[in-house]
C-alpha cells in the first residue's frame, strides 16, 4: 500500500555557532533570519537541517525552497510536514514518536523503522510498513503476519492432487502421498486439519517454514531415490504397494516414490512429529499426547500379515493403520484480513441470552417469546448440539431430555461460548463472521448485551486467527435514525476498538462494514437515508471512521421489482460489495439451478458493471414454525442431508463467484444454522416440536454442515475439484 512518510526532527538550536576559523555568523537566533528560515550553525537555512551543513539554499544545498506545507529534512529532501490530522494528505493520518512524525495511510497501522527505533507500540514490531504483534510462539509454531500458527498442517483431497496442491495463506506444500488402500471403498482414509474426510485420495503437508519442517523420502523400495534430512526424522510411514505402479508419493525435493518410506524432517528445536495412532492389527500407538493433532492418514498396504507400515517418533510401530501429524501448538492458520476475496464468510447473529447469564437485563432473548422457557413459548426450531459446552455455559429451561436431564440452552453473553463458536469456524475452515448488529444498539436496553457479544467475537477471532466484520441490520426498526447508526459506529471504533483489532476484515484498503436491509419492501428507510449512511463511511472527514461498504440488498436489486422498493437503483450501485438475499427464494436443487441462471449470473455481471464485488448467499434449509406459531411451516424447506446446501456452493462457484456468504452460523430461529445441531430425533427434548439433522430420514453427524461449509471453502480455493456430488461421509 502506498505511503508518504514525513519526518520532523526535534532540534535544539544554538544561540551562537562561532568557530575560531569561521567568519562571524549571519545569525544567532531564528528571529535573525527571514520568515520561513531558521538559524543553524550561524547560517539562515530553509527548513530543519538537524546536523547537516546548510546555507540559503537549504539543507546541504539540495532542497532549495520547499513548497508550502513541506520542510527540508536531514537528508536534504523536501518532505510533507505533518499536522495532527494531516488534512493536506487526504486519506492519511499523522502518527508520532519522540523524534519524528509520520503521515501514513489511515487504514493501516503505518510504521517505519528509523535507526534502532520503530514507531509501533509495546508488544508490536514493524514489518514491511505495518505494525504486527510480536510473536511469542511455541516450539511447534511459526509466526505468520504477526500471528502464531502451527508450523505444519495436513491437507487432503479425494482423487488425484493434480499438478500442485493447495495450502492456506502463509504455508507451502512440502510433500504429498496417496493414502491407503487407494481404492474407493466407502471407508475414510484421511482426515485433514479442517476435518475434511477422504475416501481414496491424497494428503500433503503444508509447512509455514520448510527449513524447519518438510517431508523427505527415507527409503525407496524400488530404486535409490532418497533425500537427506538436515535435521531429525521425527516419524516415518510407508506409501504405495508394488514397484512398477504409478507414483504414490512426492517429497519436498520433488523425488517421487512408487513404493517406499517417507519421513517428517524436523529442524532441531522445533516440536513437530509424526506419531502412530490406531493400529488395524494390534495395540494403538500413543497418538499426539499433549500436542495438537494436525491431521491423520491411513498407511498402505493394509494387510495385517505384512511388515510394519508406520513408525512414530516414539518408536512405536504399526502393521497398518493411522498415523498422525502432531505439533506443540494450540493455534490455527491465520486468515488474510486484508481482503474479502476468496473467502467463506458466515453470518453470526449472537443475539441469544438467558436468565442467569450475568448480563444486566438477565432475561431470555431470542429463545422464548416470554420469560417462561417452555415449548409453547419457544421461538426457534433447530435444536443446537450443546454436548461440548461446560456446565457454566448452560442455563436451565422448562424442558427435559429423555434421560431426565434439563434441556438447557446457551447465551452469547458468555465469552467462553462465543469463543467456542469461533474455534469451530477455525476447525472447519470458515474464514470470517459477519457479526449482526440490530436495533438493540440504538434502543439502549440491549446495548450491554450487543457490546459484550462484539467483544466476545473479537476475542474469539483474535485467539483462533479468524476474521470478523460488523453488519448493521435495519430489520425491526420503525424508522431509520441515521445519526444513531453513525454514533454507534464511532462507539465501536473509538470505545471498543473493533477496527484496531488485527482480526477485523478489510477490503479495498479499508475496514469492511455491511448494511443489510435497505430497499426491501418490508424494511424502513428511504434512498436518502441509505445514501447518507454510505457517504458517512466513504467520505467521513475523520479518516478512521471510513470503510468499504457491503450492501445486503433485495433479491431483485438489479431490476428494482418484486422484493425491492423502487427508487433504490443509485443506492444499490453505490455499495462496494453487493450481496443479494436468497434465503427462501427456492426450495429444491432444481430451484437452486434456476436461481443461479436467472439471478446469480446476471447479478454478477451487473455488479461488475457497477464497479462492485459480488457476494452470493447460500443456506442449508428453512423452518420457523415456533417463531410463527404455525406448525404448517415446520421444516418447510428440507435440508435433504446436505445436498440442497452443497448444490448452492456448486452453482455459485460454477458461475464464477469468488467469495460466498453462508446464512447463518447460529440462526436456529429460522433453522438456517450450520453450527453443531443434534443429529437424531432421540436427542431432542421430550416436549415441543424441534428439528434434528435426521428430520428428512438421512443420518448425518452433528457437525455435518460445518464439514460441508469447509468443503465449500476447499472448492472455492481449488483445493478439491468443483463437484456437484457431496463429499464423502
Amino acid at each position: 500500500m502506498r505511503r508518504v512518510f514525513c519526518f520532523v526532527f526535534a532540534v535544539t538550536f544554538a544561540a551562537a555557532c562561532s568557530d575560531g576559523g569561521k567568519p562571524e555568523p549571519e545569525c544567532v537566533a531564528n528571529e535573525d533570519c527571514p520568515v520561513g528560515q531558521v538559524c543553524h550553525n550561524g547560517a539562515c537555512c530553509t527548513g530543519d537541517c538537524a546536523s547537516k551543513d546548510c546555507g540559503p539554499d537549504g539543507c546541504g544545498g539540495s532542497c532549495g525552497d520547499c513548497p508550502q506545507g513541506e520542510i527540508c529534512d536531514a537528508l536534504g529532501q523536501c518532505q510533507l510536514e505533518c499536522s495532527d490530522d494531516c488534512p493536506q494528505n487526504g486519506d492519511r493520518e499523522c502518527t508520532s514518536s519522540t523524534s519524528w512524525h509520520e503521515c501514513a495511510d489511515w487504514d493501516t497501522d503505518g510504521c517505519l523503522e528509523w535507526g534502532n527505533e520503530a514507531s509501533c507500540g509495546g508488544g508490536k514490531i514493524c514489518q514491511a510498513g505495518s505494525c504486527v504483534s510480536e510473536c511469542g510462539c511455541t516450539a511447534g509454531e511459526a509466526c505468520i503476519d504477526g500471528k502464531c500458527a502451527p508450523v505444519a498442517i495436513l491437507m487432503a483431497r479425494e482423487g488425484s492432487p493434480g499438478a500442485s496442491c493447495w495450502c492456506p495463506w502463509g504455508y507451502q506444500e512440502v510433500g504429498r502421498w496417496r493414502t491407503g488402500p487407494g481404492v474407493t471403498d466407502t471407508n475414510v482414509e484421511g482426515i485433514d486439519f479442517h476435518r475434511y474426510r477422504i475416501d481414496a485420495g491424497w494428503v500433503w503437508v503444508c509447512s509455514a517454514d520448510p527449513a524447519r519442517v518438510s517431508v523427505v523420502n527415507t527409503f525407496d523400495d524400488c530404486a535409490s531415490n532418497t533425500s537427506v534430512c538436515s535435521g531429525q526424522i521425527r516419524g516415518e510411514w510407508h506409501v504405495g504397494g508394488a514397484c512398477g505402479s504409478p507414483a504414490r508419493g512426492v517429497d519436498a525435493n520433488g523425488r517421487s516414490l512408487e513404493a517406499g518410506w517417507m519421513g517428517l524432517c524436523v529442524a532441531t528445536g522445533t516440536e513437530a512429529k509424526v506419531e502412530a495412532g490406531y493400529n488395524d492389527c494390534g495395540a494403538a500407538g500413543p497418538g499426539c499426547g499433549t500436542f495438537l493433532g494436525m491431521g491423520n492418514w491411513h498407511t498402505n498396504p493394509t494387510a495385517c500379515d505384512g511388515d510394519d507400515t508406520g513408525r512414530g517418533d516414539s518408536g512405536w510401530s504399526i502393521a497398518t493403520g493411522w498415523m498422525l501429524l502432531c505439533a506443540d501448538s494450540q493455534s490455527f492458520p491465520p486468515v488474510d484480513t486484508s481482503t474479502l476475496a476468496g473467502k467463506i464468510v458466515t453470518g453470526y447473529q449472537g443475539w441469544f441470552a438467558a436468565r442467569g447469564d450475568g448480563s444486566q437485563r438477565n432475561i431470555w432473548v431470542h429463545w422464548f417469546r416470554s420469560q417462561d422457557p417452555v415449548p409453547a413459548n419457544a421461538t426457534f426450531d433447530l435444536w443446537p448440539d450443546l454436548s461440548e459446552l461446560d456446565a457454566d455455559e448452560l442455563f436451565n429451561t422448562g424442558m427435559q431430555y429423555s434421560d431426565g436431564s434439563n434441556a438447557a440452552l446457551y447465551s452469547a453473553y458468555k465469552q467462553k461460548t462465543v469463543k467456542r463458536h469461533l474455534k469451530w469456524m477455525a476447525q472447519y475452515g470458515i474464514d470470517a463472521a459477519f457479526l449482526q448488529r440490530f436495533n438493540c444498539v440504538l434502543s439502549g436496553g440491549g446495548l450491554e448485551l450487543c457490546d459484550q457479544v462484539v467483544q466476545n467475537t473479537m476475542a474469539g477471532a483474535e485467539q483462533y486467527n479468524r476474521a470478523f466484520i460488523i453488519m448493521y441490520d435495519i430489520s425491526g426498526a420503525d424508522a431509520i435514525l441515521v445519526d444513531e447508526f453513525k454514533d454507534d459506529w464511532r462507539h465501536l471504533v473509538d470505545d471498543l476498538g473493533v477496527t484496531s483489532s488485527p482480526a477485523y476484515l478489510h477490503h479495498d484498503g479499508r475496514p469492511l462494514v455491511a448494511i443489510w436491509g435497505f430497499g426491501f419492501t418490508d424494511r424502513p428507510g428511504t434512498p436518502q437515508d441509505a445514501l447518507e449512511m454510505i457517504d458517512f463511511f466513504h467520505n467521513n472527514p475523520t479518516p478512521r471512521y471510513r470503510a468499504t461498504v457491503m450492501g445486503g440488498v433485495p433479491t431483485n436489486w438489479r431490476t428494482g421489482t418484486g422484493d425491492s422498493q423502487p427508487g433504490y437503483d443509485s443506492v444499490y450501485r453505490s455499495f462496494d460489495v453487493i450481496s443479494p438475499w436468497s434465503v427462501g427464494r427456492y426450495n429444491s436443487e432444481a430451484g437452486v439451478v434456476s436461481f443461479n441462471t436467472n439471478y446469480i449470473r446476471p447479478d454478477l455481471i451487473e455488479a461488475g458493471n457497477a464497479g462492485a464485488d459480488y457476494l452470493p448467499v447460500v443456506w442449508p434449509g428453512f423452518s420457523w414454525a415456533n417463531l410463527k406459531q404455525d406448525p404448517g411451516v415446520f421444516n418447510s424447506i428440507p435440508r435433504n442431508g446436505g445436498s440442497f446446501f452443497h448444490r448452492q456452493f456448486y452453482e455459485a462457484q460454477n458461475s464464477g463467484c469468488t467469495q460466498i456468504y453462508i446464512a447463518m452460523f447460529d440462526e436456529v430461529d429460522e433453522a438456517t444454522a450450520i453450527f453443531k445441531a443434534v443429529a437424531t430425533q432421540g436427542e431432542l427434548p421430550t416436549t415441543g416440536q424441534f428439528l434434528a439433522l435426521d428430520q428428512d430420514g438421512i443420518s448425518v453427524p452433528n457437525d455435518w454442515y460445518l464439514r460441508l461449509a469447509g468443503a465449500g471453502m476447499k472448492m472455492l480455493t481449488g483445493q478439491i475439484p468443483l463437484s456437484v456430488s457431496l463429499p464423502a461421509r
